[in-house]
């Protein structure tokens, strides 16, 4: 009986252990530039880890689809490589594994700076332009809008850039609202976002 029951709990261990490594060898590709548990060191390179499954699975699918602009970065290898080619090499499994592998990860906010007199603006300018759908000044995972709060500045202002320029489809009234916005205004936005904790 006992030994019955141990053999029963080393095949749930083994099989854990199984789905670890079939995890840990999905995301390979992505560790290059975001690492293992999704904490981006480059400041043109999103924070993933923490973010909702469902986001994360959409945006990949999304560049498999070539439906948002491709940057291309460099690993640590040196080989710089497409967001879009990248995301074409894994199969749906893969894909929805990489996806729950990240989401299981904590998010954590990289040091920067930010101009206190910008965060004062840009947190006006969310109250009044994008509380309604990224809650908690943007750090709610379970809204599937992305966690803005505490990203990179650099990569929060680029991206609203390629909102504003059609380079990147989001929800009509987004897409609307970034369009309406000055420069100066898109970067208080970035600097408020990345100043929350």
């Amino acid at each position: 009986m006992q030994i019955t029951r141990w053999l029963r709990g080393a095949g749930v261990t083994l099989f854990l252990a199984a789905a670890g490594c079939v995890a840990q060898a999905d995301v390979q590709q992505c560790v290059g530039c975001h690492g293992q548990e999704g904490g981006s060191e480059q400041p043109g390179v999103p924070v993933i880890g923490g973010m909702s499954a469902f986001y994360l699975e959409y945006a990949l699918e999304i560049y498999q689809q070539d439906g948002r602009s491709c940057p291309r970065h460099t690993g640590p290898d040196g080989v710089a490589v497409s967001m879009c080619e990248l995301a074409r090499s894994l199969t749906k499994a893969q894909l929805t594994r990489s996806a729950a592998h990240y989401a299981g990860q904590r998010f954590l906010p990289p040091e920067q700076s930010t101009d206190p007199a910008k965060v004062t603006a840009g947190a006006q300018l969310h109250q009044r332009h994008c509380a309604k759908c990224h809650s908690d000044n943007g750090a709610r995972a379970d809204d599937d809008a992305g966690i803005l709060a505490g990203q990179w500045r650099a990569y929060l202002q680029f991206t609203m850039e390629d909102f504003r320029s059609g380079r990147r489809q989001g929800p009509k009234p987004m897409n609307d609202k970034l369009k309406a916005l000055r420069p100066a205004e898109v970067e208080a936005l970035a600097h408020f976002y990345a100043a929350q904790r």
